[in-house]
């Protein structure tokens, strides 16, 4: 009889534990908090991490397929993490001895969790697309440049390589606007610079004017006739939460299908799509914006000094170009909430460029900007940061978290939906150049195109150009916010209560 060889009595493998491969040598007769408490003895940054977490609060889990890692360099353990971390598990119980574990020598077989990590594991899970979208990418936490930019597939165009999408962008933002005649003195006043005005408005005929005020009769009757913050419709959605993770997930491959398409579509289509928008002064008032302009602001910002404060900076832009293009623009601002220093509704992540997106080393927190516009399910469409001493930084982290929103909004948006979503970043620099961003989501990948145009509001024709895309640009904002898909904001609801345990950046 050939002789048998009993079990060793001690196994040695290896353990995840946040975005760190840990070594264990254990009887095989251990508990897994004997496990917790070897690593705790034997590895210093271990026992901080522990040091007030009752063993209890730990959540356990074992890999489906143990990953061999007697190979395993410093240089590509967070490639072996990244691929524990995409592998299958199975949750433990807390009191499971070692032996019953089915563990395998010199494999990576388990992995530990605190409880707010375990929420980032469970969020991933419910949507990996919605994920990917709100996570960022820096070199630490708290540190923004432009290294972070490459990080989060940002890719800032020039002219000589714009896309289709951006260049038609940029052009409905251009259009000038149509008025019709009237013995307002609003319009006389602002015909006291001719010149001026005409580079912004045309004057448009009534069968014009008719045609292309249909489609937009029909949306201010559908409004009347819902809530503003669309409640009921939001509360039914919610009650679907737990039920649209897998459906939401097959949604997102379908939506890449039907972005592929809409570049062609919108080369095709440039008449129909510019035919869809109606361009037209609603109100009177805002010729007294534009005639405030051209008299009194230029004049004003001439006056003013780089060094001078910042509210001094940004009270009278706000006053000429954001206010009464939001507030005194028709009822199309329905669909639009414009806030000053008020945090996201939706959180944003950050996490360690070369670890996991969905590793433990995912931190929580809510930008805030100057000033932005929301759409009702609080996904951002325009923000803007007003310069400081750190410009350099401010102005990476808002690209940054612009290219966040761009993607959320992409993925927000109704399937039927031909229209592209961007989002809109402002940076108001101290000597009065406002560096506009359009940010957009590329079609055919998750990369993020960033097309960047200037305007000296000291110079009174680029201040009225400015003027004049902020009104179209509400116009186009409201169809952005009119086609998101209030199904999915029960799935971003449910992502979010998720993630609500989630560590916040230190």
């Amino acid at each position: 009889m050939a002789d048998t060889q009993a079990p060793s009595p001690v196994i040695m493998f290896s353990v995840v534990f946040g975005d760190k491969l840990y070594g264990v040598k254990m009887y095989y007769d251990a508990f897994l908090f004997e496990m917790v408490d070897y690593m705790s003895l034997y590895y210093p940054d271990v026992h901080k991490r522990l040091a007030e977490v009752p063993r209890q609060n730990l959540t356990f889990f074992r890999l489906f397929q143990p990953i061999p890692d007697s190979t395993v360099t410093f240089d590509d353990e967070h490639k072996l993490v990244r691929k524990v971390y995409e592998s299958d598990w199975a949750q433990i119980r807390n009191g499971a001895v070692l032996r019953h574990l089915s563990l395998i020598k010199y494999h990576v077989c388990l992995v530990v969790m605190l409880p707010s990590e375990k929420s980032v594991r469970d969020a991933y899970t419910f949507s990996k697309p919605l994920f990917n979208c709100l996570v960022t990418y820096v070199d630490e936490p708290n540190s923004w440049s432009d290294q972070a930019l490459n990080f989060n597939g940002i890719i800032r165009v020039d002219d000589s390589d714009k896309q289709a999408a951006i260049i038609d962008i940029e052009r409905q933002l251009a259009q000038k606007r149509q008025y019709k005649e009237s013995d307002g003195y609003e319009l006389e006043l602002a015909k006291r610079f001719p010149d001026e005005f005409a580079e912004s408005y045309v004057l448009a005929s009534e069968d014009d004017t008719q045609d292309a005020s249909k489609p937009n009769d029909a949306d201010t009757k559908a409004d009347l006739k819902q809530p503003e913050d669309n409640t009921e419709q939001d509360d039914a959605d919610a009650k679907a939460d737990a039920k649209e993770d897998t459906s939401k997930s097959d949604d997102a491959g379908a939506k890449g299908d039907a972005n592929a398409s809409e570049t062609a579509s919108t080369k095709s289509d440039d008449s129909k799509e510019e035919r869809s928008f109606d361009f037209t002064v609603e109100d009177p008032r805002e010729f007294l914006a534009f005639h405030n302009v051209a008299r009194c602001y230029v004049d004003d910002a001439k006056r003013l000094r780089p060094y001078s404060p910042l509210s001094t900076i940004a009270a009278p832009f706000k006053a000429a170009f954001i206010h009464p293009t939001l507030f005194f623009n028709g009822n199309r601002r329905r669909k639009l909430y414009y806030r000053e220093e008020v945090l996201w509704n939706v959180p944003l992540f950050t996490s360690k460029w070369m670890t996991s997106a969905h590793t433990t080393a995912v931190y929580k927190y809510s930008p805030k900007n100057d000033f932005d516009v929301i759409a009702p399910y609080g996904c951002p469409l325009v923000i803007c940061k007003v310069a400081s001493t750190r410009q350099v930084f401010d102005l990476d982290r808002m690209l940054v978290e612009a290219a966040a929103a761009a993607r959320l909004g992409d993925f927000m948006m109704k399937l039927a939906s031909t229209r592209r979503f961007f989002v809109i970043a402002i940076c108001l620099t101290p000597n009065l150049i406002l560096q506009r961003y359009i940010v957009t989501k590329s079609s055919a990948d998750d990369q993020v195109y960033v097309a960047q145009h200037d305007f000296d509001l000291k110079d009174r024709d680029q201040a009225l150009d400015y003027l004049r895309e902020m009104y179209n640009l509400v116009l186009l904002a409201d169809q952005l916010a009119r086609d998101l898909d209030p199904g999915k904001l029960g799935m971003l609801r449910h992502f979010t209560y998720l993630m609500q345990d989630a560590p916040t950046v230190p």
